[in-house]
């Protein structure tokens, strides 16, 4: 490895900007590892699983280290506290990393980070979490069953809570468990360019496998992916990437040939390209967001798929649009939300999301709702739908919906977590002659 840094110290730096600073880590992550690229497909692998996982397991290993150390976690200055999480985390998880090194490298850090005094410190909590891996005090079930799921799973207690109290214990801990393991890369053919066929077999030859999607057409899974912005058939724009939970979410709402979509969120505009690809070269496709920067994300992404009839807007979907395109509309309202259904891909979302926050998201989507709403004429269709598995973001607001405006819901579904599928609810609503 040919930088100045090893490996562990890149993974500090990561992770003490995510869990000590608040900063997203599929952001922080994949800026690092855009800048040292050079790094071998295994080194990027250790990196990626080592942050990743420090990050899905954060609290289950805080329990763990509360056992062990003196100094309760939340004490402990923020630098000791990420390198006994890295340590921890190779000790517990990482069975190709000897507990020997997970120990040593974990002193050598700290000594580099300042902090020679600590050095026992560090050494001697690691140690003691190897020599009873075997045998951790964590919760029991039948004492605390919400704390059981919550400390095991890496949970916070509250959410932990709230699921269960609505959704029950065992779909609770399905939920929890599918979070983990490494997610699938989704992806959409770009059937202006390829087809699924001639995808598979260009992926076939950099080394990747395409698996057809048993659902939904012209989707599947890219298997074996290294390094996605430097695959010859992505760069071609013969796909784009979107979770399975978007994909099925555009499928729902009925896009015909010739019809005008409007986007109100779209960064970074999968499902503005799928829409496209489902309207054809007579359809429009008005793909908007709030700012500049994300509407940039869009355009370059139409771009390299070659989708010229999809216009990009920057605007705020609260504010009424005086310019709104003409024609039969389909308006695609994939919301801002808690994003609790994605927890597999960003594994932060559970330690910022709130009680409060969920109510006033949910708040915010009524709010852009209202405002999607006075856009549609008689048979015009609104697919509101979310990634994340709460009632007051999903089934409440559907409700809510049908009660204030003149619109029938056709279709709804509420998917809570699965091997193929993240959590995630959509709603068709028709406006009423």
């Amino acid at each position: 490895m040919s930088t100045d840094k090893s490996l562990r110290q890149l993974a500090y730096d990561v992770l003490y900007e995510v869990l000590e600073e608040g900063s997203f880590i599929h952001q922080v992550l994949g800026a690092m590892l855009a800048k040292y690229q050079y790094l071998s497909k295994q080194e990027r692998s250790f990196l990626t699983r080592l942050c990743v996982g420090c990050t899905e397991y954060a609290l289950m290993l805080d329990a763990v280290l509360d056992a062990y150390s003196r100094t309760p976690v939340k004490k402990m200055k923020p630098q000791i506290r990420t390198i006994l999480r890295m340590g921890a985390y190779q000790i517990l998880f990482m069975e190709g990393v000897p507990d020997s090194a997970a120990c040593n490298e974990a002193v050598k850090l700290a000594g580099k980070k300042g902090f020679q005094g600590l050095k026992g410190f560090v050494n001697g909590v690691l140690r003691t979490v190897a020599r009873e891996k075997e045998r951790l005090p964590l919760p029991e079930r039948a004492e605390d069953p919400v704390r059981y799921l919550a400390v095991r799973e890496s949970f916070p207690e509250w959410l932990v809570r709230y699921w269960c109290e609505w959704l029950g214990e065992e779909k609770t801990e399905e939920i929890l468990k599918s979070s983990h393991g490494a997610p699938a890369l989704h992806v959409v053919v770009n059937t202006a360019k390829t087809d699924a066929k001639k995808l598979a077999e260009d992926l076939a030859a950099c080394g990747c496998t395409y698996v057809p999607d048993e659902d939904l057409p012209d989707a599947g899974c890219i298997l074996g992916v290294d390094h996605l912005a430097g695959l010859a058939p992505f760069v071609r724009g013969d796909f784009f990437v979107q979770d399975h939970s978007c994909t099925r979410a555009v499928y729902a709402a009925g896009i015909a040939p010739g019809d005008t979509v409007v986007d109100l969120c779209a960064a970074p505009g999968g499902k503005s390209a799928l829409a496209a690809l489902l309207t054809g070269p007579r359809g429009l496709v008005s793909a908007r967001d709030l700012t500049e920067e994300k509407c940039s994300r869009i355009r370059e992404n139409m771009e390299r798929l070659g989708l010229g009839q999809v216009s990009v807007k920057a605007w705020d979907a609260r504010v009424p649009d005086p310019q709104m395109p003409d024609g039969h509309k389909v308006i695609l309202a994939d919301l801002p939300c808690s994003g609790l259904g994605v927890i597999r891909r960003k594994h932060d979302i559970k330690y910022h999301a709130s009680p409060e926050g969920i109510r006033s998201l949910q708040s915010l989507q009524r709010e852009i709702l209202k405002t999607a709403a006075a856009y549609c004429a008689p048979g015009d269709v609104i697919l509101y739908s979310t990634c994340t598995v709460t009632r007051e973001e999903n089934e409440e607001n559907a409700a809510w919906f049908v009660r204030e405006y003149p619109f029938t819901q056709e279709c709804a579904e509420q998917i809570f977590a699965g091997a193929a599928a993240d959590g995630f609810f959509y709603a068709r609503f028709r406006r009423e002659a």
